[in-house]
């Protein structure tokens, strides 16, 4: 590979990596969010999700995001690194 193709590829991994590590608390925070009527804890959010699919629930939906994280990072790293190289 390249170093531009290097550079994809570990910044793809690196921010699907980041992005699955975190995924359960952006599932807790949208659930806190969809309950703007009444204020719900942080540990009845966790019950609630729990009860609706255990540990899989924190993770519904992962795919997606997960791909759209990969791309993002990857395009990010990618264009400072051709604009760092420019500018050099």
């Amino acid at each position: 590979l390249s170093i531009m193709g290097k550079i994809i590829v570990i910044s793809s991994f690196t921010g699907g990596l980041a992005w699955v590590c975190n995924y359960p608390f952006d599932t807790l925070k949208t659930v806190m969010q969809a309950n703007r009527n009444e204020r719900i804890s942080i540990k009845n959010a966790v019950q609630h999700i729990w009860k609706s699919g255990g540990i899989k629930a924190f993770y519904r939906g992962i795919q997606a995001s997960t791909g759209r994280a990969m791309l993002v990072t990857s395009t990010r790293m990618l264009a400072y690194e051709t604009t760092l190289n420019f500018l050099s």
